[in-house]
């Protein structure tokens, strides 16, 4: 009879169980391992349930406290693209709106022109603002503006005008009795003349009403109409009005010279048009 040999495997893996005190353990695993498999077998066979009667139905109206109460949920928009329709975003680039249809002449004339434009039925606008150009004056010079316009039938371009504006006077000044008419005599002038500088015009006042002049130290003597604004003995500066005169004595020639202001004009002196 043939002896069974055990392979060296299990001999040698019951000797290290048994050296290290496992051997029970093991035998208690592979124990349970066999076991355990059967009884969830067994269980898990079905045992016979009764069959589930309907319950009785109830007359209308009447409710009973075994019966469930059943919500009806309302369901919304269930496809995803139809939920996402308002959240694209809109071409800035394409027209939103669209516009309104015109109907008549008057419509179209209210879109097509700017406010503040009417239009009449012979086809001229006109608007409600005017072009208006400033004046400026000053003094001793003066400068002013006036407007011009082209003639109608065209497009009407502004144009502007400059003037400057100086004052001049008009006077009879020389010996007594040898008056001469000087006009347009401008500042710092001397009268009667470069040679014999009795007096020297020097301007006018803001307003125009009076013209000062300044007296030569060699004059020893001032007389007549006028008034002098110096408060040293001797007269250093007067002023005259128009019509007013003034005689003046003057030592180099021992002569009297008499000046009359005629007139204090505003003479434009220089034109450009802008």
């Amino acid at each position: 009879m043939k002896t069974v040999r055990t392979p060296q495997l299990l001999t040698d893996l019951y000797r290290d169980l048994r050296d290290r005190r496992l051997l029970v353990p093991a035998l208690a695993l592979v124990a349970a391992l066999i076991a355990v498999p059967m009884a969830l077998s067994s269980s898990a066979t079905p045992s016979p349930t009764a069959p589930v009667t309907a319950p009785a139905a109830s007359a209308p109206g009447e409710e009973t406290a075994a019966e469930p109460a059943v919500l009806t949920r309302q369901l919304g928009v269930t496809d995803y693209r139809k939920r996402l329709e308002r959240l694209k975003g809109k071409n800035p680039f394409r027209q939103q709106f669209t516009l309104p249809e015109v109907t008549s002449k008057v419509q179209q004339s209210s879109l097509n022109e700017p406010s503040g434009v009417t239009t009449s039925g012979g086809g001229s606008t006109s608007t409600s603002s005017t072009d208006q150009t400033a004046s400026t004056a000053t003094t001793s010079p003066e400068t002013t503006t006036s407007p011009s316009s082209e003639p109608s039938g065209g497009a009407q371009k502004p144009t502007t005008t400059t003037e400057v504006i100086l004052r001049r006077i008009d006077v009879k000044v020389g010996p007594e009795g040898d008056l001469v008419k000087e006009t347009g005599v401008k500042q710092l002038k001397m009268l009667p003349s470069s040679t014999t500088p009795v007096v020297i015009f020097l301007g006018t006042s803001e307003s125009g009403g009076r013209a000062f002049f300044l007296v030569s130290s060699d004059v020893t003597a001032v007389s007549g109409d006028g008034a002098c604004l110096a408060t040293t003995p001797t007269c250093q500066v007067l002023t005259l009005k128009v019509g007013e005169t003034a005689s003046f004595d003057y030592a180099p020639d021992t002569l009297t010279y008499k000046l009359r202001l005629l007139a204090i004009r505003d003479v434009v002196v220089k034109k450009t048009h802008g």
